[in-house]
């Protein structure tokens, strides 16, 4: 296989990995390889925490979620026993004028290189 045709599945396959992420799509037409990457560990140690319910009680559980984040003005940042940041809701972009994905790039970024 040709260097060309691995790096074209490479990326073929950081794509499908980006849009598996619960991000808009919007945000992960933008993201580089090292961010998916990144994001998608986060991700991915976020659901080891909090595994999946069946779909009813998900769904439920998601609107219950998002009317208490507009009802407490705020935004949730969720961090495992050692302190590392495994979430930070999307309303921290009202609260720190940063995105999402830009908080936990930079915390993720910060803490591969300590």
């Amino acid at each position: 296989m040709s260097a060309r045709n691995r790096r074209d599945l490479e990326n073929k396959e950081l794509e499908s990995l980006a849009q598996c992420l619960p991000l808009a799509a919007a945000i992960t037409f933008q993201l580089d390889k090292a961010s998916i990457v990144r994001l998608t560990s986060a991700y991915l140690a976020l659901r080891n925490v909090f595994p999946p319910r069946n779909s009813n009680e998900q769904i439920e559980t998601m609107a219950i979620g998002s009317f208490l984040l507009q009802t407490l003005d705020g935004f949730v940042l969720i961090l495992d026993a050692t302190g590392k940041m495994m979430y930070v809701s999307e309303t921290a972009s009202v609260h720190l004028g940063l995105s999402q994905v830009y908080i936990l790039q930079v915390y993720l970024n910060f803490h591969t290189f300590m």
